[in-house]
């Protein structure tokens, strides 16, 4: 009956076809590199003990195998670029880039460089890779029988990896074709019938489940899918399905849509789920299936366990591992680092980007925005580019650990600016700048890799930012002169303060919406609330003393103050208050005041990202 129930379920038409999409470049052809020994001597490969088939037979070299790349990659699951000015070849797959110069002894695995004894090479116009470094880099067996010239490749994936879900084992399931991977209970099995199908059949439990990828073309979505796969399951099963309402989920990241079901078959009740995630028009479809009777209470937890370990490892970048990567920009622009920059490196608080371009004939790029991420914090960081050449020391801001980086191009736009509109309010404006700082376009992204910081401080109030440009050698002077003559912080702190009060009047916002910048203000005698507020923060970071920039809200009105570290405390300090009332106070009545008190007046304070 057990039987009867699985070759029904495995035996389900599909009226979606179902394709392996094909990431696999076409290549240029280049004249002929000859190989360095002058004769040509042919291999074999295996994967999986099963023998691969080439165009253009692999090539035994220097004790290694040469294998024709474009179709290697696709064999593998592996997406290829190839960038045929820059002579490039740029694999990834599984959280791991590689990148290879044609005839360069150099291969960059995530970033890190290492030597080859025999480089890339292109021969009758296709590039042929050593298959040593492949098989290392993306953990694969290798066993080379020299007198032969057979080489067996297998995937060390299909040594199971395990991890501990509530009380049970659970190992680690990798499609290696779809590019996506997920843990099962250690004691499934492979079910017969079906490759990818997985479950267990016995007189205590019966589970089932069936994976499915479907890569789509853009007139489908989550719930044209969803709606779809439904009606093939009752075109396959009439009447003994029912199906529950959809709902949405979240598993490991990824947005999921869940049918539940209930399912009769000889007499005996199944209840099932249809777990569908939906990314990059390509769908991702579970048919979970368990046994009403013995399950019942286990079925839904242990499917719903599977989901949260689901990774799409082809397309996506895994965090919590390390990682590396560079898009197409990168390329375009002809980029050469001259910092070594690679996945997971160790740095003590900061760490160098640094490099040229040589393809900017326009003058188009002007520089990089610097994303740093370390759990649920973020900051944004800017690197110019100047005669084509960058060089900027990115600081790691969050303390201990793992920091996620992505760069981003800043380039002129071919579209006019458009001009502010003059009936926003300066809280509204300064909601649009925030907004804006945030708004990287995912085509600008040039590189993803992770840096584990070994510094336990954490400066992300003693950063630059695109109002608080203390880095100007402005802005360090007039600092540096305010406060010769002070050794503490809190005197330093104490005579900036000074210095704003005599040197500035206050005044409402510029109908035409600007603000001035940290730097800008020190040409003006005048600011708003929030300009005077920007000016003390920067001023006071380019004394190395933490500063930030709090906006406390009522229901008619907003104000700005500044919160700054001295003596192990954050104390508040309201310069723009006092600039307002200098004419009816003579004393500094706004520094180091009473954070209570001086919160109350507001129904809401906020920490601002500046």
């Amino acid at each position: 009956m057990k039987r009867k129930l699985f070759e029904c379920i495995f035996s389900m038409l599909l009226l979606i076809l179902i394709t392996t999409p094909n990431f696999a470049a076409s290549y240029p052809v280049r004249k002929a590199v000859p190989v360095p020994d002058g004769i040509t001597t042919y291999a074999n490969v295996l994967l999986d003990g099963a023998p691969l088939s080439f165009d253009n037979a692999p090539i035994a070299l220097n004790d290694d195998i040469f294998v024709p790349a474009a179709q290697l990659y696709t064999i593998l699951g592996i997406q290829t670029y190839w960038f045929e000015d820059t002579g490039e070849l740029v694999g990834y797959r599984d959280n791991t880039f590689i990148k290879f110069k044609m005839n360069r002894d150099i291969v960059y695995v995530n970033g890190s460089a290492i030597k080859m004894k025999t480089p890339a090479f292109m021969r009758d116009g296709i590039q042929f890779v050593p298959m040593k470094v492949i098989a290392d880099a993306f953990s694969m067996t290798y066993n080379y029988d020299k007198t032969t010239h057979t080489l067996a490749l297998d995937f060390r994936e299909n040594i199971y990896q395990y991890k501990q879900i509530g009380f049970r084992q659970y190992k680690k399931i990798t499609t290696t074709n779809w590019g996506i991977s997920y843990f099962i209970p250690e004691y499934w099995e492979a079910l017969e019938g079906n490759n990818n199908a997985y479950g267990v059949s016995n007189d205590f439990e019966t589970y089932a489940i069936t994976p499915q990828v479907l890569p789509l073309d853009s007139s489908f979505n989550r719930n044209i899918l969803a709606s779809t796969l439904e009606k093939n399951m009752r075109y396959t099963y009439g009447r003994a399905i029912d199906f529950g309402d959809v709902k949405l989920s979240v598993y490991n990241g990824f947005l999921c849509s869940q049918t539940d079901y209930d399912l009769t078959l000889d007499d005996r009740a199944y209840k099932g789920s249809l777990y569908i995630f939906f990314e990059n028009n390509i769908g991702y479809a579970f048919d979970c299936l368990y046994d009403a009777q013995n399950s019942l209470y286990e079925g839904e937890d242990i499917f719903n366990a599977v989901m949260d370990t689901f990774q799409i490892s082809k397309i996506t970048i895994d965090e919590n591992a390390e990682h590396y990567i560079e898009l197409n920009k990168f390329f375009e622009y002809r980029t050469a680092l001259s910092a070594p920059i690679y996945s997971n490196m160790m740095a003590d608080g900061q760490f160098r980007f640094e490099g040229y371009v040589e393809n900017n004939e326009d003058n188009r790029l002007k520089g990089y925005h610097i994303v740093i991420k370390k759990d649920t914090e973020t900051i944004a960081y800017y690197a110019p580019l100047m005669a084509n050449q960058f060089s900027a020391s990115v600081p790691l801001p969050f303390g201990v650990g793992k920091h996620d980086i992505s760069i981003y191009v800043d380039e002129f736009s071919d579209m006019p600016e458009q001009a502010k509109t003059s009936d926003l309010s300066l809280d509204d404006y300064i909601e649009e700048v925030i907004t804006d700082d945030d708004d990287s376009a995912p085509e600008d992204l040039i590189m993803r890799f992770s840096v584990i910081n070994t510094s336990d401080a954490e400066n992300k109030y003693l950063l630059p930012s695109a109002y608080i440009d203390f880095d100007n050698n402005d802005v360090y002077t007039i600092a540096n002169s305010i406060t010769y003559d002070q050794t503490s912080e809190y005197g330093k702190a104490k005579s900036v303060y000074t210095w704003v009060l005599k040197n500035y009047a206050y005044t409402e916002d510029a109908s035409n919406q600007v603000i001035y910048t940290a730097h800008e203000m020190l040409g003006y005698r005048e600011g708003s609330d929030f300009e005077l507020t920007l000016l003390y923060t920067g001023l006071l970071r380019a004394l190395d003393i933490q500063a930030r920039v709090i906006r406390g809200t009522s229901a008619d009105y907003s104000h700005y103050w500044v919160e700054v570290y001295l003596n192990g405390k954050w104390i508040v300090t309201d310069i723009a208050s006092d600039v307002m009332s200098k004419n009816i106070f003579s004393t500094q009545k706004y520094f180091d005041i009473d954070r209570t008190l001086h919160g109350s007046q507001y129904e809401k304070t906020e920490l601002l990202p500046f």
